[in-house]
């Protein structure tokens, strides 16, 4: 596949994603952040949440099986291996341009390539290891989303993120936080129902869900 026609699936893969999610179906998560839900609110929640449903395996962004992951690394790392092969070769870098010659000339090249050929290996390791379907660990898509869901919602509402908090007398999660998040949650089980295993079950099981991977502050995006 050229460029070109990867950049033109790249295309058709946004708009399809873009179709499944209307401004409407981002009513809720402005309610939900106190936000008006006039088109221009509900544009930039589109533009904000939406690169980050894509992380979501869907209809038109299936996630690559097991046994493609693992070609792909393992060619991957082949390549490493070999480019580190000519590397040990005396004059390998006779006839390289200067400015490859420059860059390569502290060792760090080597060291670098060794690493990608390292990290492949131990990914190809951690894939073999893995059960019959290797899929991702349960939720894993969220976990990635949830730091992302955390700065859009200070960015937002212009304030701190809360944890989700339990509330003993009415035996439910709270927060204004949580609100946001259960929006989007839904948001996502309504509008990419294939993907729902990839979710938490209920809104009590997204807040243990939110608790147990909050993110550190130092590893907050924004």
């Amino acid at each position: 596949m050229t460029n070109e026609e990867g950049d033109d699936e790249a295309i058709r893969e946004w708009v399809a994603l873009e179709a499944r999610f209307p401004l409407e179906a981002f009513k809720p998560i402005a309610c939900a952040l106190g936000k008006s839900a006039v088109p221009r609110s509900l544009e930039a929640l589109q533009g904000w949440l939406l690169p980050y449903f894509d992380l979501f395996p869907s209809g038109t962004n299936k996630e690559p099986s097991r046994a493609e992951r693992k070609k792909s690394l393992e060619e991957l790392r082949d390549a490493a291996t070999t480019l580190l092969t000519f590397a040990g070769v005396r004059g390998f870098r006779w006839g390289l341009p200067w400015a490859l010659i420059m860059a390569t000339a502290d060792g760090q090249f080597e060291a670098t390539v060794q690493q990608l050929a390292d990290e492949a290996d131990a990914q190809i390791r951690h894939l073999s290891g893995l059960g019959r379907t290797g899929r991702p660990a349960k939720n894993a898509a969220f976990r990635e989303l949830t730091p992302e869901l955390v700065h859009i919602y200070e960015h937002i509402a212009e304030k701190k993120a809360g944890k989700p908090y339990w509330l003993p007398d009415s035996r439910a999660y709270g927060g204004e936080f949580h609100r946001f998040a259960v929006a989007v949650w839904r948001c996502l089980c309504n509008q990419l129902p294939e993907v729902r295993n990839a979710l938490p079950k209920t809104e009590e099981a997204l807040a243990q869900e939110l608790q147990a991977h909050w993110p550190k502050e130092d590893t907050a995006t924004g």
